[in-house]
């Protein structure tokens, strides 16, 4: 809506005839690398659905800036509306993926797209908000430095390279070549965890010669503040209308959300279908 190309790939089966139905997939750690993730996704095609992975704003090939837990709700409402567009579409959109995955499933299922007919986040409680918990980063008021920052250094840069200015960006990336080049910048993994128990904390990534990202504004942010409440994320007064499955397991990070996300999915259900079919 706002002129922003998000590059998607889109998976169908080899004899596909008439209108299919999609599952889409959004990411920030790379379309390229998702479908080879699970083969669940090959499984899938391979059913007769079309699988549908985009690089989330700002992120690899996509346009736009990339700013944590921000633009979500319009960006996969803005996505549904283009693939129920499409000639092969049969007007029925699910959604898939795990961690970073499920929680972009969790805002749309929030977006309420009237298309948006089933959902399947795993290990997606980070996507909603619980006071003093936002994005997992805080557990009774003391920052989760190991998971938050670790999460930064790894995955959170805003810094991506692309082709140079003369070049179509769009053609660039439909182009072998594009692919023999990396976009994100390399990262001295070993440098940060050689200072992850030094001070000042705030300055930790910066100090390992990282490249640019949110984590100082995380760190410095008050646990229940304004910063975080303001993050595109899913609240216990929002309304949901989608079926869904939530999966985690007991040792990961968030399995209390995701319990609370299930029970607030049903509680606030827009219909007896949707609220009959949470699980």
């Amino acid at each position: 809506r706002d002129g922003v190309k998000l590059s998607t790939d889109l998976y169908f089966p080899a004899e596909a005839k008439g209108q299919l139905p999609a599952v889409l997939l959004r990411t920030v750690y790379g379309k390229n690398k998702t479908f080879g993730w699970s083969g669940v996704y090959q499984l899938l095609v391979e059913q007769g659905y079309v699988v549908v992975i985009q690089d989330v704003r700002g992120r690899y090939e996509s346009e736009g800036s990339y700013v944590v837990a921000e633009h979500r709700r319009e960006d996969s409402y803005d996505t549904v509306d283009w693939l129920i567009s499409q000639g092969w579409s049969n007007q029925k959109v699910g959604s898939a993926g795990c961690s970073y995955l499920g929680e972009t499933q969790v805002i749309l299922a929030a977006a309420k797209h009237p298309n948006h007919v089933a959902a399947v986040p795993m290990s997606a409680a980070s996507g909603f908000y619980m006071p003093g918990r936002a994005w997992q980063s805080f557990s009774g008021g003391v920052f989760e430095l190991a998971q938050t920052a670790g999460w930064f250094a790894a995955s959170g840069s805003q810094l991506f390279y692309g082709p140079p200015a003369h070049i179509d960006r769009g053609q660039w990336f439909k182009t072998p070549q594009s692919r023999l080049f990396k976009m994100a910048p390399e990262v001295d993994f070993a440098a940060y965890l050689e200072l992850l128990s030094s001070l000042p904390t705030h300055s930790l990534l910066e100090r390992a010669q990282l490249p640019p990202s949110e984590y100082k504004s995380w760190i410095t942010s008050a646990p229940d503040g304004k910063f975080f409440r303001n993050k595109d994320l899913a609240k216990r007064s929002d309304t949901f209308n989608v079926p869904s499955l939530f999966m985690d397991s007991w040792y990961d990070y968030g399995p209390a959300e995701t319990i609370e996300m299930f029970k607030t999915f049903q509680r606030n259900a827009q219909s007896e279908q949707a609220r009959n079919n949470q699980f």
